[in-house]
């Protein structure tokens, strides 16, 4: 039984670790792409590091989420947005599985209370 627990928790960080390294090799991808469209709720003058540094400047919450769907190469990803006391804004976009390149020609961006 305590072999089962220690695999299973050791198997568990690893996968969170994995998870993490993820996540920050796809937002390091997306912030410093170019090209991309954004649609969604955005202004024509609005990028996404223009996003990304309002939300640093405003001291936002900054999560970003990616998710490797079975038997797919790329991953999905959302960069949340989170403002005090409230507002949300989600940046939605696909990178290769390593995350070291970005998949997606158009980012969704949506804004919400």
């Amino acid at each position: 039984m305590k072999i089962l627990m220690a695999t299973a928790m050791a198997l568990s960080l690893c996968t969170s670790a994995f998870a993490g390294d993820l996540n920050s090799s796809a937002l390091k991808t997306l912030l410093s792409t170019s090209g991309t469209s954004l649609v969604g709720d955005v202004h024509s003058y609005e990028t996404v590091a223009s996003i990304y540094q309002g939300a640093i400047d405003s001291k936002a919450n900054i999560e970003n989420d990616c998710e490797i769907q079975k038997g797919s190469e790329n991953a999905d990803c959302i960069l949340w947005l989170t403002f005090s006391p409230m507002g949300e804004t989600a940046l939605q976009y696909s990178v290769s599985a390593t995350g070291d390149k970005l998949v997606s020609k158009v980012i969704n961006v949506s804004r919400g209370d």
